[in-house]
C-alpha cells in the first residue's frame, strides 16, 4: 500500500493493472494477485485518524445512494436518494468518518455497501450491524455516533446504546413522545396500570420530568 499511494498520484493514463505494471516496481501478476487480498481499512485509516487529528472526536455515519443502471452488479436495488427525495434504482453505501471537533475536520474511515441483509433484518438493523461489527476500532477514537433524524428510532437506537455507543441525533418531524407514569398505583382499580402521563411537548418540556442545564 505505500508503494501504490504515491504511484496512484503518478500514474498517466488509464488505471488498470498493465499501466500500473510500466510504471511501478513489480510485474502485472504481482498487483493482481495483492488486489486480490483483503485490506484492513478501517484500521488503518483509525490509526490514521488518531494520529493526525485531536482528542475530541465523533463517529459520523451516513448512508449514501449511488445511481447504477443495470441487472448484474452486486448489490443494485432501489434506495432512497436524499437528493432526488424519492427512492431510485441504484446501489448504497455507508460511509462512516471519524470528525475533529475543534478543528473541524474529518477523515473517512470506512464505506460499507448495502448487501448481505440477513433474513427478517430490516434495513434499520443492518446500519446498527455495520456499526457494532467494527465497534472495537470505532470505540478507539469515540463512543459518540452522530446520525441524522431518520435513524433516530428504536432498533437502532437500543442496539447502538447495548454496544456502549452513544448517539446524537434529532427527533423526526413525526416523532410522538410520550412522559412515563411514576405517580401512585391504585390497588383496587380495574384494568390495565396507568402507563403514560400525557404527551412531551419539545417547546414547554415539564419540569418535573426535566432538568434545564
Amino acid at each position: 500500500m505505500l508503494h501504490l499511494f504515491p504511484l496512484w498520484l503518478a500514474v498517466r493514463g488509464r488505471y488498470n493493472f498493465t499501466n500500473l505494471s510500466r510504471w511501478g516496481e513489480y510485474g502485472e501478476d504481482t498487483y493482481r494477485q495483492n488486489f486480490a487480498r483483503p485490506f484492513g481499512w478501517l484500521e488503518f485509516n483509525a490509526e490514521l485518524a488518531s494520529q493526525q487529528l485531536g482528542q475530541h472526536l465523533a463517529i459520523a455515519f451516513d448512508p449514501c445512494f449511488v445511481p447504477k443502471s443495470g441487472k448484474h452488479a452486486a448489490g443494485i436495488g432501489y434506495f432512497c436518494s436524499g437528493c432526488a427525495g424519492r427512492e431510485l434504482r441504484g446501489l448504497e453505501f455507508s460511509g462512516i468518518a471519524a470528525v475533529d471537533l475543534a478543528d473541524k475536520a474529518a477523515l473517512h474511515l470506512e464505506a460499507v455497501q448495502t448487501v448481505g441483509l440477513k433474513e427478517g433484518e430490516s434495513q434499520l438493523a443492518f446500519y446498527a450491524r455495520i456499526l457494532c461489527e467494527r465497534k472495537e476500532a470505532l470505540l478507539r477514537l469515540s463512543r459518540y455516533v452522530a446520525a441524522d433524524a431518520y435513524f433516530a428510532r428504536e432498533p437502532f437506537v437500543n442496539t447502538l446504546l447495548g454496544e456502549g455507543f452513544h448517539l446524537i441525533t434529532r427527533l423526526r418531524k413525526d416523532a410522538r413522545l410520550r412522559y412515563l407514569y411514576n405517580g401512585p398505583r391504585l390497588k383496587r382499580r380495574r384494568g390495565r396500570p396507568k402507563t403514560y402521563d400525557g404527551r412531551i411537548n419539545p417547546y414547554a418540556l415539564r419540569e418535573d420530568h426535566f432538568t434545564p442545564c
